[in-house]
């Protein structure tokens, strides 16, 4: 899958999301955006198979990028974001899951590796294309 492709899924699935999660449309948008722009950092993997992140949210012109810590745990379908928006219990819960921008954004890194850095690999036959896979 190359970068086109993947963008073209992305839409798809924001297409998707909307008819079938009107409340996190936005989130997965800007969880796209986030994803795409590069602000999201794998930091590792404990025992319990909980992968962790670092995400930069959107920042004012001018300001800094704030960075948040997203947990994923896969296998329990547990995850938390340090950002006001999952803290203060205003993003959307889905199932038994509560996902802000951020943990979008972190999910998708851990689906497709880095946005950038993915058809580079897979151009140069270092990672062999993916298909038939979901994008989140």
């Amino acid at each position: 899958m190359n970068k086109s492709q993947l963008d073209q899924r992305l839409a798809g699935n924001l297409q998707l999301c909307a008819e079938k999660y009107p409340e996190l449309e936005s989130r997965y948008g800007k969880g796209i955006a986030i994803y795409k722009d590069g602000n999201v950092e794998s930091v590792g993997r404990d025992s319990r198979e909980t992968c962790y992140y670092t995400v930069a949210g959107p920042a004012p012109t001018g300001k800094p990028l704030v960075w948040y810590t997203v947990e994923i745990n896969e296998k329990t379908q547990v995850y938390t974001c340090s950002c006001p928006d999952w803290q203060m219990k205003h993003a959307p819960e889905i199932g038994i899951a509560r996902f802000c921008k951020h943990i979008v954004a972190a999910k998708l890194e851990a689906k497709h590796g880095q946005y950038g850095l993915l058809e580079a690999l897979i151009e140069t036959g270092d990672v062999p294309a993916a298909e038939g896979q979901h994008a989140f």
